[in-house]
C-alpha cells in the first residue's frame, strides 16, 4: 500500500522511515539536545524519517509523496539542532 511505496521511495533516496509508539519516540528524544525540541510535535500517530547523506534528496520524496498523498502530513523536521 502507500505506506511500503512511501518506505521505498526514501530508500531509493537515502532515507528510511521508522513507525513506533509515541512513548517510545518521545523516551528516545529525550535527554538529546539536538532532538528534544521535537517533543512538542509528537502527538497523534507519527513516523520518523531518517537520512544520513542524502537530506535534500529525503525532503525532496517526502514533499513529493505528501503532494499525492493527502493522508501524509509533514510536521516537522530537524536538522543537524535546528528545527525546521
Amino acid at each position: 500500500g502507500q505506506m511500503q511505496s512511501l518506505r521505498g521511495k526514501l530508500r531509493a533516496s537515502g532515507g528510511r522511515l521508522q513507525v513506533a509508539k509515541m512513548r517510545l519516540i518521545k523516551k528516545a528524544v529525550q535527554g538529546v539536545k539536538e532532538a528534544e525540541a521535537l517533543s512538542d510535535y509528537c502527538k497523534n500517530q507519527i513516523g520518523v524519517v531518517f537520512a544520513t547523506n542524502e537530506m535534500p534528496l529525503v525532503a525532496k520524496a517526502l514533499q513529493q509523496f505528501a503532494k499525492e498523498n493527502a493522508a501524509l502530513r509533514l510536521v516537522a523536521a530537524c536538522l543537524d539542532t535546528k528545527v525546521v
